[in-house]
C-alpha cells in the first residue's frame, strides 16, 4: 500500500528515477492500478521531466500482496510507478519492469509499452 510520503521507483524511460507520493487521488492508500500525484526527487539530466515536477503516476508494482480471484498472491521487491501526462497517457515510451496482467484491463496503453515480464 502506498500513502503520502512513500518513495517510489519510476519504471519508464521518461527520465525520472525516484519519486515521492504527495497525494493519493481517491483513497487513503493506493494499490496496483491506482492514480497518485508524485513529486520527482531524482532525475537524469537532459530529459523530459525536471526535479521537483509534480506529475500524475499510475502504480504498477507494490510490496504488499496483490490477491487474485483464484486465491494466488503476487508481491514484488520494490514499489514502482509510471509517470503520466495531463491527458493520462504515459510520458515514457518503454517500460522495462515486470507487472501484473491485471493492467491489461486497467490501462491498455501502458500494457502496450511493456518490454518486461508479465506475471
Amino acid at each position: 500500500m502506498i500513502q503520502v510520503g512513500t518513495r517510489l521507483k519510476v519504471l519508464d524511460n521518461s527520465g525520472g528515477k525516484i519519486a515521492q507520493c504527495i497525494r493519493v487521488v481517491q483513497k487513503r492508500y493506493a494499490k496496483v492500478g491506482d492514480i497518485i500525484l508524485v513529486s520527482l526527487q531524482k532525475v537524469l539530466p537532459h530529459q523530459r521531466v525536471l526535479k521537483g515536477d509534480k506529475r500524475r503516476a499510475i502504480v504498477l508494482q507494490t510490496k504488499s500482496p496483490l490477491c487474485r480471484s483464484d486465491g494466488s498472491t503476487i508481491r514484488t521487491p520494490e514499489i514502482g510507478v509510471v509517470l503520466l501526462n495531463d491527458k493520462g497517457l504515459p510520458i515514457g515510451t518503454r517500460i522495462n519492469a515486470a507487472f501484473c496482467s491485471e493492467m491489461r484491463r486497467l490501462s491498455p496503453k501502458i500494457w502496450s509499452l511493456n518490454k518486461g515480464k508479465v506475471y
